[in-house]
């Protein structure tokens, strides 16, 4: 808006979904940890390096998935060679108090 966007044409979305990758090395599976592939195609979703958060939500609570959560980027779980970062409900209520903070109350529509 600095540099003269309209506010009234800004949209600003929530991802409900999240980024999968195969790693190089079940091992190395912190940020930046290298990626060969895509992920895997979820269950409902069907597309390589993508899940949906119930996906997500599912992997972690069913089969085992290990969840790091990092205070700056928000969370992101792993197994085996399988790794996905996402938003869950804390990084989306940071995102929307940011927000909030960021533009006038008479911007909302």
């Amino acid at each position: 808006m600095q540099k003269g966007a309209a506010a009234k044409k800004l949209v600003m979305g929530m991802p409900l979904y999240g980024q999968s990758f195969t790693l190089s090395s079940a091992s190395v599976n912190g940020l930046n940890a290298p990626a060969l592939a895509p992920g895997q195609a979820g269950v409902f979703t069907r597309q390589a390096g993508f899940l949906s958060y119930y996906e997500i939500c599912d992997k972690i609570k069913n089969e085992g998935w290990t969840v790091s959560y990092q205070t700056e980027m928000g969370p992101y779980a792993f197994k085996g060679n399988q790794w996905v970062s996402y938003d869950d409900a804390a990084v989306i209520r940071r995102k929307v108090c940011l927000f909030k903070n960021s533009f006038p109350s008479t911007f909302w529509i």
